[in-house]
């Protein structure tokens, strides 16, 4: 950190640090008042609302007491900073911020790096916050497991941010020299380099010559709102560009991602009357060059926030959706490469959604291949368990009690390398669905999860499923729904389709059910759950013959034994079996 410049240095990674413009550490006494500072520095502007900090850090006392506390806290810091010139707190009645402009945070600097495309200058960056805990006081506890996690992978990312870019510019014969702030060890190795574990994408605003401040401002804002909404998808590893000058007819986007390090650019540009707004969002591979999504999106200038509440709560999900497919199309079609956990890793998550023995079992071993390279590689484990788990609930399993214990197996390490991750926690609950395990633990493993990402179409479905097994017909389907309204394009619809079908059952609402289980069986004809539950619903609305042809369908898949981890209640399995009786 440079502390040459007469500014302030603030160290959060690792062990908490703060020094003078000389160097001198300046020690802060109190856990509260490293924690408080800390807040404010990871926050963008540097600036946090004093009730939001009371709640964060005095959650767990009264109001007042709250209130009282946070003054006192106040007072200790600005006497540890008196000497301090210019102010690095500026304190009012409402607010407290720190003063960026006199401040260099590591957090940041890293942050830059990354947006910038360089390596990043430290080699173990440490843990943010290294042993700051502040135990009894839940909102700060849940705020730190998110910014340790986001840091953890700003840290991967800035590691492996050379090897992106070689990977985007081609093979390194192509280009025998590096270019400035690149590793020459990416040349010269000869190695393929791994790949950051999650998509890594770019949020930048295309700007026009003819852009007003007004423009400029409402781009910069709707930039941010992508970048906050799209950074709570645990699958997706973001990088806030700004704004360039540079419209979309100018831009070069192969280099602009490859200066980026990152995989996927969602460009976001803006157009404006003195009645009406239109914000434009593309999604572009920057490799392939190839629009993968676009929208557009009409507002007012008298109401930019609600427009961008709509930007966000639309595009998210979307591109999480639009990236996964990609990924997952590129990793089949691509060569296997037995060492390449990324590849591998999609390539299993392409592989068991055709819901086949085969499929599933394949994507099983794949799994379990990248935990040889990754031994503490958290989706793999909760892929490999689910796997595992729908291999033993259908039946595909030679031993069934040994593809059980695989999957607790991988259940229990998935949760211990990524129990903080919605997206393993949701497939921890499908697990345990899937091997007719504790559904208790499995609400709570949504319950968590939706904490950390609300309405997280993925934890929606995963939810869905698990209401279904505790009998909660009313809240499943609200679920189920939910997903598919957020994320219409979701790769699991015809799932979610069939969950809806077997709610509606449940609910008595039979030729609803028959609708929406017959668009499912278009797509898993070859599901045992989505037979029965198409089966079930025919029978009941005595279209007999009908019901019949796919209960002879559901012999072949197994019977109705083959739906047990999801019908859990023994009367309803009763009734489902005398029902499905020819």
């Amino acid at each position: 950190m440079d502390l040459g410049t007469r500014r302030f240095g603030l160290r959060l990674l690792g062990s908490f640090c703060l020094f003078d413009p000389e160097g001198k550490r300046i020690r802060l006494t109190s856990r509260k008042s490293v924690a408080l500072v800390a807040m404010l520095a990871m926050s963008r502007t540097g600036e946090r609302e004093r009730t939001w900090l009371q709640s964060h850090l005095w959650g767990s006392r009264a109001p007042e007491q709250a209130k009282a506390s946070l003054r006192r806290e106040l007072a200790n810091l600005r006497l540890a900073l008196k000497d301090c010139a210019p102010p690095v707190l500026i304190i009012d009645h409402a607010r407290v911020r720190l003063d960026f402009g006199s401040v260099n945070v590591d957090v940041r600097e890293l942050e830059q790096e990354v947006a910038a495309g360089r390596r990043g200058s430290a080699l173990d960056y440490g843990e943010l916050l290294e042993g700051i805990d502040i135990p009894g006081e839940e909102e700060f506890e849940d705020w730190l497991r998110v910014q340790r996690s986001a840091v953890a992978d700003l840290v991967e990312h800035a590691k492996a941010n050379a090897w992106e870019r070689q990977a985007l510019e081609g093979p390194a014969s192509a280009s025998p020299d590096p270019r400035p702030g690149e590793s020459a060890v990416a040349f010269a190795s000869g190695v393929d380099p791994p790949l950051p574990r999650k998509p890594s994408i770019a949020i930048i605003g295309l700007g026009s010559a003819d852009d007003q401040p007004m423009d400029i401002s409402i781009l910069e804002a709707t930039v941010d709102e992508l970048s906050i909404a799209i950074s709570r998808y645990a699958t997706l590893f973001v990088v806030r560009a700004g704004v360039s000058p540079l419209s979309e007819r100018h831009i070069d986007r192969r280099e602009t991602c490859r200066a980026l390090g990152v995989r996927y650019l969602l460009e976001a540009s803006v157009r404006r009357s003195s009645d009406a707004l239109r914000v434009t969002v593309r999604l572009v591979d920057g490799a392939a060059g190839e629009q993968l999504w676009a929208d557009r999106f009409n507002g007012t200038p008298t109401d930019v926030f609600g427009l961008y509440d709509s930007i966000a709560a639309t595009v998210a999900p979307q591109i999480d959706a639009s990236i996964e497919q990609t990924e997952r199309r590129r990793a089949v079609f691509s060569p296997v490469k037995t060492d390449d956990a990324y590849q591998l890793y999609w390539r299993a998550n392409a592989i068991f959604r055709r819901f086949e023995k085969s499929a599933m079992i394949e994507a099983a071993g794949l799994a379990e291949q990248i935990l040889e390279i990754e031994p503490d590689n958290a989706w793999a484990a909760a892929l490999a368990g689910f796997c595992h788990s729908v291999a033993f609930a259908l039946g595909w399993a030679d031993d069934p009690e040994k593809t059980r214990k695989a999957a607790l197996a991988h259940y229990e390490r998935a949760l211990r390398a990524g129990g903080d991750d919605p997206f393993v926690l949701g497939y921890a609950a499908g697990t345990l669905v899937g091997i007719s395990g504790d559904m208790e633990v499995a609400d709570r493993l949504i319950e968590r999860a939706l904490a950390l990402h609300p309405n997280a179409p993925a934890t929606l479905f995963w939810g869905g499923w698990v209401d279904i097994a505790l009998g909660r017909a009313e809240r499943a389907l609200q679920r189920f729904e939910l997903a598919l309204r957020l994320n219409p394009r979701s790769a699991v619809r015809p799932h979610s389709m069939t969950g809806i079908g077997i709610c509606l059952i449940f609910l008595g609402r039979h030729e609803e059910a028959v609708i929406v289980l017959t668009e499912a069986a278009q797509h898993l004809s070859h599901h045992a759950v989505t037979v029965a539950a198409l089966a079930l619903a025919l029978k009941l609305l005595g279209r007999n013959p009908e019901a019949a042809v796919w209960t002879q369908r559901l012999e072949q898949l197994g019977g109705v034994e083959a739906v047990s981890s999801v019908i859990r209640d023994p009367a309803q399995r009763r009734a489902l079996a005398e029902a499905l009786k020819t």
